[in-house]
């Protein structure tokens, strides 16, 4: 998985774009993926968030990389700790994101205020989410609702292997393949900041 996450950063350096915003992307973005790792890999073991690593997801989001902000929002969602601050400063950046990272805002804000709500209610707030005309959230969520919800989870992202965008198809159909719910053929990922998202959160893709 390392080796992967680690070529992708490289093409991504190499090519010198960074594909969901349209501009140069900045090679020391890049130097700050490797500890980020680690902290998804540490909320992903005990759901806790060290009052230093949150200043460092704090710095990521600054940075308004879509890969950094992306990854960074997941880590705060999926925690069970508390980041100070953080509202303020996604007001400040928000309104600086495009599609990509605006998903991984969408599911903080949507998501966060209802976790003593039940599985349920969850539940029904990411199917709707995944009916979103934002690429990336549609996908997203029906990751997401694949977690505590299979079977719900399960029709939605085979819905989404046909979506009218190829993009989302594409990757939905990864993802399926990847989650065991689909035989189809490996087709490899087109380049872009959410493949490398993918290869941090859903190792193995």
């Amino acid at each position: 998985m390392t080796r992967i996450l680690l070529l992708t950063v490289v093409i991504g350096v190499l090519i010198g774009f960074d594909l969901s915003w349209g501009k140069p992307m900045d090679a020391e973005d890049a130097k700050l993926l490797p500890k980020l790792q680690q902290i998804v890999n540490e909320v992903r073991r005990n759901g806790l968030i060290r009052s230093q690593d949150a200043v460092y997801l704090k710095r990521c989001i600054e940075t308004k990389n879509p890969v950094l902000t992306a990854l960074s929002l997941w880590c705060a969602r999926v925690s069970t700790s508390n980041i100070a601050s953080l509202e303020d400063l996604l007001k400040d950046v928000k309104p600086q994101l495009q599609q990509m990272p605006l998903a991984f805002v969408t599911l903080y804000e949507e998501l966060v205020p209802l976790q003593e709500k039940g599985v349920d209610v969850t539940a029904r707030k990411l199917l709707a989410l995944s009916q979103s005309s934002n690429p990336y959230l549609r996908l997203e969520s029906a990751r997401e609702l694949v977690k505590i919800d299979s079977a719900l989870g399960r029709a939605r992202l085979e819905e989404l292997t046909n979506d009218s965008s190829s993009f989302v198809a594409t990757y939905a159909a990864a993802i399926a393949r990847k989650l065991g719910y689909s035989k189809a053929a490996l087709v490899p990922l087109p380049y872009e900041e959410y493949s490398t998202v993918l290869t941090v959160l859903e190792p193995g893709l």
